[in-house]
């Protein structure tokens, strides 16, 4: 089953792959267009519109790897000229009929055990669906393609020897549509992009035929799709999700006219820059789901992004008008990070002058002042950042990191086993300064895991938190113990208890709250109750009785865990599989109809929950005009059922606001900021109508809500409460245990009388009444339950 510590580990291994890999690979890196000859033109009604790139010179990105497989594919009895170097040949193919794949981006990045990593190197499969890499270190490499980035493999070169390679795309899904403007007409030569939900960068993968239309074999089953064309805005991502073997076919609408920016980047002398990444739009991601127009789920377009060619010059098309983000970066290079205004259907030029950059060195040693090898050393404020570096330490502990701005700069040395620490150093543009680090462990917390009858438990995920720390960062940690059950949590805060989750599957979850640090050992056990079997099983249907393909289901139980996502298949069934026993509530949505739920079920472990047909109702929608001041702040609309239960958010920045389909029937409106809140707004749906609702949004006063646990809730995670205002403005939600002791919840409310009760189980475990005065600042609930 997938609860939330699993999937955790996931995340969190998945987001390590991305840091890992991104800047260098470009997590679906925009290169500009990946089919189009280099000297083709533009569409005849732009090309009066679109001024020529001032000494284009070659294409650069794409393009140039289009022309470097051109020539027939390379001989398989080829061996590199240096004997202390190997090559790779990797024959890409599909995985249903094994033909040979062509066009394909194939990524590769050599793994080097310490030190700096190499850049990625990228080149796309002939037609014979070939691809070579020569004069490669020995050693382990990793190898991805642009049909899906969680689809990576592995292999090793050989010194002095040509290696021989298939990569075969499979388990994925067919993708076809069409591409269309705001009027609805076919865009020919429109860019297909792809991009994954933890994606950075939407990569180019294809282009529109004549028609508008294009077709992708072996897709992934989880991705996002969207369009760029000359003279056009970007589409938003359109969300796909889908079994193995499905065939999708999308519409993507690109929405209205947009804008292309060219130039040259020099270097600190005036010398062309080669290969240097150019960022035109947000320069850090933005992973919120949106809905588009259709009521499909979907994501914001990503930044335009290409690399400089031979002679420093680049060229982005597809771009929103308006100003935008711009980042410049280069090897050895000090970033640039400026604007630049895009102007709808013509062609901005920016050039760009790199200063040099900052070179930091030093040797990262423990407290004994023993050299540590394979720290970690960063710079930037985290993964996202847009002028980030890394590397890590050799086996003398030295390390060296490149391309940093001048002023002010801020290294972390990061191990999880070692240690952490920040350390700064302030450097004048080309300096090259030096910061040794030592590293500390802290204060640690070692520990076992056990089965019931004394047996370690290898593999078993533990979570340590430490008090929640609202505006700052709250203590967290994440390990997984080893062969003999063994684990350590280090820098544990000193001045705080913390609490413990631990998961493994075929085990009961185990927590243990107010664990003291300083005991400094710490053993815990599990209880062996057998792998999750249980499923549960259905049919979807459509209003009109038709399956529903691609509908998302996933199930939470009454104690958290959540099942994932997974999609109907073809002929609208259903299967959520490996659940651990419990009490679960199913979730269908399919975008197009309004969400289906379903009333608390129990399922004993080894069972099958057969939900039957479920049919799925057309509904309407709500269209909000929030009437705001600049003095609330930033806010969020949210949609309850009458009795308080949360239903739909809406996000108030996109244009109309309006809410995804809603099953027929009366609910509540309202806002909340930080400092802001509306009244309850009752509003009534109406299958096919759109209705049409204010929003009154006023100051509030933030206040934190404290419930201290008593006897019938002290083993608990979390507790349900209801929360009444003025007017009966009512709210119902759930308080968590966020430092291992109490229950908390942060909220807004309007000034007047509310009360708070506590409930679990359906009976009341507290309840207070208190005022909220206009003048308050901020206001602290405590509440102790029985």
């Amino acid at each position: 089953m997938r609860n939330p510590l699993v999937l955790a580990g996931v995340a969190l291994l998945s987001l390590a792959i991305l840091a890992l890999l991104w800047w260098q690979l470009g997590f679906g890196a925009v290169d500009g267009p990946t089919v189009r000859p280099p000297d083709a033109a533009p569409p005849e009604e732009l090309q009066a519109k679109v001024p020529a790139l001032p000494g284009p010179g070659p294409a650069a990105g794409p393009e140039a790897e289009r022309r470097e497989v051109a020539n027939p594919g390379p001989k398989a009895d080829a061996a590199p000229t240096d004997k202390s170097l190997g090559s790779l040949l990797v024959r890409v193919i599909y995985g249903d009929d094994k033909s040979p794949a062509e066009g394909i981006q194939i990524s590769l990045q050599e793994l080097v055990r310490d030190g700096p990593r190499p850049p990625f190197r990228r080149k796309r499969s002939d037609k014979s669906g070939q691809v070579e890499f020569d004069r490669l270190q020995p050693g382990n490499v990793v190898l991805l393609s642009d049909r899906s980035r969680m689809d990576y493999k592995t292999t090793k070169v050989v010194a002095g020897s040509k290696k021989e390679f298939v990569f075969e795309l499979k388990d994925g899904i067919v993708l076809r549509g069409v591409v269309v403007d705001r009027h609805g007409l076919p865009v020919s030569g429109a860019d297909i992009v792809l991009c994954e939900w933890a994606g950075i960068e939407a990569r180019t993968v294809a282009q529109t035929d004549e028609r508008g239309r294009f077709r992708l074999r072996q897709v992934g089953t989880t991705v996002n799709v969207g369009a760029r064309a000359r003279g056009h805005a970007p589409s938003p991502l359109r969300t796909v999700m889908a079994g193995k073997g499905a065939e999708v076919e999308v519409e993507i609408r690109l929405p209205g006219p947009g804008g292309s920016v060219h130039g040259q980047v020099l270097g600190p002398d005036g010398e062309p820059v080669a290969d240097c990444e150019v960022v035109v739009g947000k320069l850090e991601p933005d992973h919120r789901g949106i809905t588009l127009p259709d009521g499909s789920k979907g994501m914001y377009a990503r930044s335009g992004r290409t690399r400089t060619d031979a002679t420093g010059h680049f060229e982005l098309f597809g771009l929103p008008p308006g100003d935008a983000p711009t980042l410049v970066r280069a090897n050895r290079l000090a970033p640039h990070i400026g604007t630049v205004q895009v102007r709808a259907d013509a062609a901005t030029a920016m050039d760009v002058r790199l200063a040099a950059g900052v070179v930091c060195t030093g040797t990262v040693r423990d407290d004994d002042g023993k050299p540590l090898r394979r720290v970690e050393v960063t710079f930037g404020r985290d993964y996202y950042a847009p002028d980030r570096r890394a590397t890590r330490t050799l086996a003398d502990g030295t390390y060296r990191l490149e391309g940093l701005p001048a002023g002010d700069i801020e290294i972390l040395a990061k191990n999880d086993a070692l240690g952490q620490k920040r350390s700064a150093v302030r450097a004048a543009a080309g300096q090259t300064v030096s910061l040794d680090i030592v590293l500390s462990r802290g204060l640690v917390l070692a520990g076992t895991i056990t089965d019931q009858d004394g047996k370690p438990i290898k593999e078993a995920q533990i979570q340590g938190r430490g008090r929640y720390r609202k505006g700052d960062k709250t203590w967290w940690a994440y390990v997984t113990s080893d062969a003999n059950g063994r684990f350590e949590l280090i820098n544990c805060p000193t001045d705080e208890k913390i609490q413990l989750e631990v998961q493994k599957s075929a085990y009961a979850p185990l927590r243990q709250n107010d664990v003291d640090p300083h005991v400094g050992r710490i053993a815990l056990q599990m209880t062996f109750e057998g792998k999750p079997t249980a499923q549960i099983v259905g049919t979807v249907l459509d209003p009109d009785g038709k399956p529903v393909n691609e509908a998302q289901v996933s199930a939470r139980s009454d104690q958290g865990d959540t099942t994932g996502i997974e999609s109907t298949s073809k002929d609208g069934k259903l299967r959520l599989h490996r659940l651990r026993g419990g009490e679960y509530r199913l979730q269908v949505s399919s975008g197009v109809f309004p969400t289906w739920r379903s009333p608390p079920h129990r399922i004993e472990n080894g069972a099958t929950w057969d939900v039957g047909t479920i049919q799925l109702q057309r509904g309407g929608r709500v269209r909000v005009r929030p009437e705001a001041d600049a003095a609330v702040g930033k806010f969020n609309l949210y949609i309850n059922e009458p009795d308080g239960n949360f239903v739909t958010y809406i996000d108030p920045r996109k244009s109309p606001i309006r809410s995804d389909p809603l099953a027929p029937g009366t609910y509540v409106l309202w806002a909340r900021g930080d400092k802001a809140r509306s009244p309850a707004v009752s509003i009534t749906i109406r299958a096919g109508e759109e209705t049409d609702a204010v929003v009154r949004v006023r100051p509030a006063v933030a206040c934190d809500i404290e419930l201290v646990p008593g006897e019938s809730t002290e083993s608990l995670r979390r507790v349900a409460f209801v929360l009444t205002g003025p007017g009966g403005d009512l709210l119902r939600s759930t308080a968590f245990r966020g430092d291992g002791k109490h229950f908390r919840y942060s909220t807004a409310m309007l000034p007047g009388s509310h009360t708070l009760e506590v409930q679990h189980q359906g009976k009341s475990v507290g309840r207070t009444t208190f005022e909220i005065a206009p003048t308050d600042q901020k206001r602290n609930i405590r509440l102790e339950l029985r």
